[in-house]
């Protein structure tokens, strides 16, 4: 079977660490990255020794490219994403999947069409606390989910700050942007969302048109109850949260790199992230993803879950507009 050839769209941070995750990966080889910063493209490219381009068309126009990995800003990725299945490309799309419920249903129409594969990228659930706690459940541990609390806060964009991430009309916003993650990990354990109630404010970060500050509560399908926390405006900054079941708990604090579970009557145990043993996360979903393409296998997070969280997400956004609960 010939290698799997692929080119990355998009050459910030994310789209460099996927890159850089393919050289680990066998059967696969990096054919190009693209980027309209050239010389951000130029400099993966030296890196990785693979080819760099300006236009992301002259990559999706490649016989020797099979499939693309999308990590441009959320805006674009239901046009290029549509763009690449034309072209006969596989897809791996970064979160969130796209900024409209709309434009998500076009993406996977587009994949069945072309009978591509469509996956997209929410790491977080193979981070330390997010893959033991939900490994807990799907062994029945923890009992059926009772409710999850999730606070992710920071203050600004630091070193991430990018001039299309202070637009809502180019990131989204910061649900669509940083919690999608939590908001899909929630999706992921307990199911589907019935009622979405946001409240959302903008307080400190004047250079953003978007809130700074968001809380979600949910309900789902079955009678669970989820919390989430996010924002831009906290000069601390917290990454913590509660997973609770029937039958235990998962508590975590990611400052300190501890994990907190208790299980029926069993003592309370701590867990260092550390002591947890864990593929690289980014190198995994990357890996999920030719492995599908390659044995022609469903995805492990396909497009369906993408919409999914964005339609929460966009009806988070409304809740937090209107005052009023949002029913799924």
């Amino acid at each position: 079977m010939k290698e799997l050839g692929l080119a990355i769209l998009g050459c910030g941070p994310m789209g460099s660490d996927l890159a850089r995750q393919i050289d680990q990966i066998p059967g696969a080889q990096l054919a190009a990255v693209v980027d309209i910063d050239v010389a951000k493209a130029q400099a993966l490219a030296d890196e990785l020794g693979v080819e760099a381009l300006s236009d992301a068309n002259q990559a999706l126009a490649r016989k020797d490219i099979d499939a693309v990995i999308i990590a441009t800003p959320g805006s674009t990725h239901a046009e290029w994403t549509i763009r690449a299945f034309d072209a006969g490309k596989h897809v791996f799309v970064e979160k969130p999947m796209a900024l409209q419920a709309a434009d998500c249903e076009r993406m996977i129409q587009a994949a069945r069409t072309a009978a591509r594969k469509l996956m997209v990228g929410q790491v977080l659930r193979y981070y330390h606390v997010f893959a033991y706690a939900g490994e807990l459940f799907r062994q029945g541990r923890l009992g059926e989910p009772s409710s999850i609390r999730i606070t992710r806060t920071t203050f600004g964009w630091g070193g991430w700050m990018r001039p299309w991430r202070a637009s809502v009309e180019q990131c989204g916003g910061v649900l669509f942007e940083v919690s999608i993650h939590e908001l899909d990990f929630m999706l992921h354990l307990f199911g589907e969302a019935t009622e979405v109630h946001s409240f959302a404010n903008h307080t400190v970060i004047g250079e953003l048109d978007y809130p700074d500050t968001v809380v979600v509560n949910l309900r789902f399908a079955s009678g669970a109850i989820a919390q989430l926390t996010a924002g831009l405006a906290d000069r601390i900054g917290s990454y913590a949260g509660e997973i609770v079941g029937t039958e235990g708990s998962v508590h975590f604090n990611a400052r300190r790199g501890e994990i907190l579970v208790r299980i029926g009557a069993e003592e309370l145990r701590t867990i260092n992230f550390g002591d947890l043993e864990l593929e690289h996360p980014v190198r995994r979903e990357v890996r999920e993803f030719i492995d599908a393409v390659r044995d022609d296998r469903p995805v492990t997070i396909p497009g369906e879950e993408g919409l999914r969280v964005v339609r929460v997400a966009c009806a988070a956004v409304q809740s937090a507009g209107t005052g009023k609960i949002v029913r799924l």
